[in-house]
């Protein structure tokens, strides 16, 4: 409902309160909200309170134990989104026309990626004095709608050769290179005996898996059954030294990549599979910001430690 009529003036609005009203409408509480901004709720509270003295009408109301948009809310967070993406498209215009590699770039980044490239890429783009990046780890599921809504400048996702990914409109992805996926057992495992296994030739043998539902997880389920092995998945942890831990334990076989694994004990090797699979990394960022200098730069810094990363052979790392 409106508030009392009142003479007309110019809104006063501000990034922040448009941030706000945004996030709720995309996450769908003021709590998720604020966490998404790294606020606490009450801040956010605040700027949409100011918001809605501002535009005269209520943009939050009362629901159950929490609060959530009224429906004229859910029409400024509309605005707000078209918004802010021309904000972002003016400083992305503004910083090419500059030709200057400045800002701040937040970049998403799952586990091994974020333990295998990172270093290498935040080391050389830290000569770039004008450009600060930050990094955030995350699953892949949980970067593209942070990168969607605004939270994130860029994220670094995955998929399988045997499994593309779709990717979300306005987004653009920028390939970085490609990561081989080795079969991680024990010296003493009769399939050892050669550089090479073919993944059905393993048998009976049980898996030490990535946690339940995630990403990998499924794509390691749907791996092994086209090649008709029914995955028997014995443990599941999220961190790979984990998982070669358990397989050093002798809790099974891992499938798993180069970038990012550790070195493993005197008592595993890495097989090659045959046929060989593949995991491709992308950049990815929303496309009001492709003119970004700093998004260029990034990109460049990225791809050049997944090469760098990406090249040891497994014995290499054994």
């Amino acid at each position: 409902m409106p508030y009392p009529f009142r003479k007309y003036k110019d809104w006063s609005v501000n990034l922040d309160q448009l941030k706000s009203v945004d996030a709720v409408a995309r996450h769908g509480s003021v709590a998720a909200a604020a966490a998404s901004l790294h606020l606490t709720p009450s801040a956010v509270s605040q700027q949409i309170t100011k918001l809605d003295r501002e535009v005269g009408h209520r943009l939050l109301a009362r629901h159950g134990r929490g609060v959530r948009l009224t429906d004229t809310g859910m029409l400024l967070a509309d605005h707000a989104r078209e918004l802010l993406s021309r904000v972002e498209r003016a400083r992305a215009d503004i910083d090419a026309a500059s030709g200057t590699v400045r800002g701040h770039v937040t970049i998403g980044v799952f586990a091994s990626a974020a333990r295998g490239i990172m270093p290498q890429a935040l080391t050389a783009l830290s000569d770039t004095p004008e450009l600060t990046v930050e990094l955030r780890e995350l699953e892949v599921d949980d970067s593209l709608p942070l990168l969607l809504g605004g939270e994130l400048d860029m994220a670094v996702i995955i998929d399988w050769d045997n499994e593309p990914l779709a990717l979300p409109s306005g987004l653009d992805a920028v390939p970085l290179g490609g990561d081989v996926f080795d079969v991680v057992i024990a010296c003493s495992h009769p399939s050892a005996t050669g550089s090479a296994v073919d993944l059905r030739a393993l048998g009976d043998t049980p898996w030490v898996a990535w946690t339940k539902d995630s990403l990998c997880y499924r794509w390691l389920v749907s791996t092994l059954r086209e090649v008709g092995a029914e995955p028997d998945i014995a443990h599941t942890a999220e961190e790979h030294a984990t998982q070669v831990a358990l397989v050093d334990a002798g809790f099974g076989a891992a499938l798993l990549p180069r970038i990012g694994r550790p070195a493993l004990p005197a008592g595993l090797v890495a097989l090659e599979v045959t046929p060989a699979l593949r995991r491709n990394l992308y950049a990815v960022y929303r496309h009001d910001s492709a003119s970004r200098p700093a998004i260029a730069a990034t990109v460049d810094a990225l791809r050049a430690a997944t090469q760098m990363a990406a090249a040891p052979t497994p014995a290499a790392n054994s």
